[in-house]
């Protein structure tokens, strides 16, 4: 689970895409609510607050996490 924190913007990583199976965390920033969260590079994301995200396309998960963040919480599997 990642909140948003008022002395950060986002949550602090990137993923990169995956063709086939579920896409990727490439980055994490230190002390980011991602990092706080537990969020570590080279994991896979499953679900997005419960909705399945593998095998979708990269451009609809990277949109499903900024249109959460804006929510300013986000569930991660």
């Amino acid at each position: 689970n990642l909140i948003c924190t008022p002395d950060f913007e986002g949550f602090g990583f990137s993923m990169c895409p995956s063709l086939k199976g579920p896409h990727q965390i490439s980055h994490v920033e230190q002390y980011s609510p991602a990092f706080k969260g537990g969020l570590r590079e080279n994991d896979l994301l499953l679900k997005i607050n419960n909705q399945y995200v593998v095998g979708q396309k990269f451009s609809t998960v990277v949109a499903l996490v900024k249109n959460e963040s804006e929510k300013g919480y986000i569930k991660l599997e």
